[in-house]
């Protein structure tokens, strides 16, 4: 047994009303997400042919994508390792590490400022 409260439910309701269409294509590009995609939609009442465009859509750009990727990383191979051999696994970590902290304090921030919207 599910519990969501009506507020939560309401504001995912909401939610997907609004990005429903970008939901789906981006659910395409994420692991978790996909799986959830298709019932989210059919929960939320996307009608069939809205969602089988945007999920053809989010699965052609996922599957080009990846192929593109592997493609010219493959393709340039030599020049990856190099420059990594170049700047070193300790100035790579920090640099990830920056972009995740970024991303944790973007999220953060988007969550407080919503919650004390709300209050």
């Amino acid at each position: 047994k599910l519990r969501i409260s009506e507020e939560k439910l309401k504001k995912a309701e909401n939610f997907y009303e609004k990005h429903g269409a970008k939901t789906v294509i981006i659910g395409r590009w994420t692991a978790f997400l996909r799986t959830f995609t298709a019932f989210l939609a059919g929960v939320n009442g996307m009608n069939y042919p809205k969602f089988f465009l945007y999920n053809g859509i989010g699965a052609i750009t996922w599957g080009l994508g990846n192929c593109l990727f592997g493609y010219y990383f493959g393709k340039n191979m030599d020049l990856i390792l190099s420059i990594i051999h170049k700047i070193g696994w300790v100035t790579l970590a920090i640099i990830i590490f920056m972009i995740l902290l970024w991303y944790i304090w973007r999220r953060w921030l988007r969550d407080y400022l919503f919650r004390n919207k709300n209050d």
